[in-house]
């Protein structure tokens, strides 16, 4: 628990810099700065897989909406608004 606590007070080096290589292999913050930069990297691939798939959406939106004349579709709606039949009971 002490490693722990001593590790949130500590400052880190960026893993695979001069000051994270002059660190002894037994150092904590070795191991530590490890585990932030895994952490980091996994964040920043999850956050590049969203951006890719919400440019996907956006595209896909984008080919739809170019896709149909959507002023004759509304128009087209709107005209069978007016065709109202009376239903029968039997």
């Amino acid at each position: 628990m002490q490693t722990a606590v001593s590790l949130r007070q500590a400052v880190l080096p960026t893993a695979g810099s001069t000051a994270w290589i002059a660190l002894d292999d037994d150092d904590p913050r070795k191991a530590a700065a490890l585990l932030v930069a895994g952490s980091r990297w996994v964040l920043e691939q999850e956050l590049d897989r969203l951006d890719a798939e919400r440019e996907a959406s956006k595209a896909a939106a984008i080919e739809i909406a170019q896709a149909r004349d959507w002023a004759r579709v509304a128009q087209r709606i709107r005209g069978r608004d007016a065709a109202y039949i009376e239903r029968k009971a039997s």
